[in-house]
């Protein structure tokens, strides 16, 4: 579960899935979360050693998607449907679900506009790549990442009628002042032990998690025209259905 538990080896990553149906609100949809993609980092890629997996072949580096593009931090694999690529374990997936939802509803409600060209992973010549215009790039570090969250958490704190991100960006900066003092290797053994407590309270988190169904699934429902909601704990996925 460590984003990157060795150098030379390979990273860890628990992409989420989110699909709405019917598809007619996609690119509103998904404009709103790219839109606030670089806040949304800040509780997707929520340690400082999550950071060392945003790179361009493993979790894209600038704010940009494609279809069936394993390189960029979203991809889109069908009508309706994402993977958020720029996300890893050590995240709240309450949260950060949460985030990316009320990114994409913001979007649906202010109309937003897909101004990001899909960049899939057959167009990606290097002519395709030098036409592109200049994308921002995703937050290189957490205090980078809370900073741009707490310059526009309060749209979405609105929409989610919550201050749940002030006490989370409140948190963070403390544990990122605590954790920033610490060497590779007691980090290390502090996530690692963080780790293990979780695996061994999963059932409790699994009874977490559908009590979250619920409650999203209630909360979606007030949300206009997003009549059901499901989210599947086992894949880190939610889809939306709209009447």
């Amino acid at each position: 579960m460590l984003p990157k538990p060795l150098p030379s080896a390979s990273v860890n990553c628990q992409h989420i899935h989110i699909s709405i149906n019917p598809t007619h609100y996609e690119d509103a949809f998904l404009a709103g979360i790219l839109h606030r993609l670089r806040s949304i980092c800040a509780c997707t890629l929520p340690y400082h050693q999550s950071y060392r997996r945003v790179q361009k072949i493993e979790a894209g580096e600038t704010v940009s998607w494609g279809t069936e593009n394993r390189n960029l931090p979203i991809r889109k694999i069908k009508a309706g449907h994402w993977q958020i690529r720029c996300a890893d374990a050590t995240a709240n997936m309450y949260l950060a679900v949460a985030l990316v939802l009320a990114a994409g509803f913001l979007g649906i409600e202010n109309q937003e506009t897909l101004r990001w060209k899909d960049k899939s992973s057959k167009d990606l010549s290097d002519s395709m790549k030098f036409s592109q215009p200049p994308q921002e790039a995703l937050p290189r570090s957490l205090d980078q990442a809370l900073d741009i969250l707490d310059a526009n958490s309060y749209e979405l704190e609105h929409i989610m009628e919550s201050k749940v991100i002030t006490h989370y960006l409140s948190l963070k900066r403390h544990e990122s002042e605590v954790l920033g003092e610490l060497d590779d290797d007691t980090l290390f053994s502090v996530l690692s032990q963080w780790i293990q407590n979780f695996r061994q309270s999963a059932g409790s988190v699994r009874r977490s998690f559908e009590q979250a169904r619920l409650g999203l699934q209630q909360y979606t429902c007030t949300k206009g025209n997003i009549s059901h909601a499901t989210l599947d704990g086992s894949k880190s996925s939610i889809e939306l259905f709209a009447v």
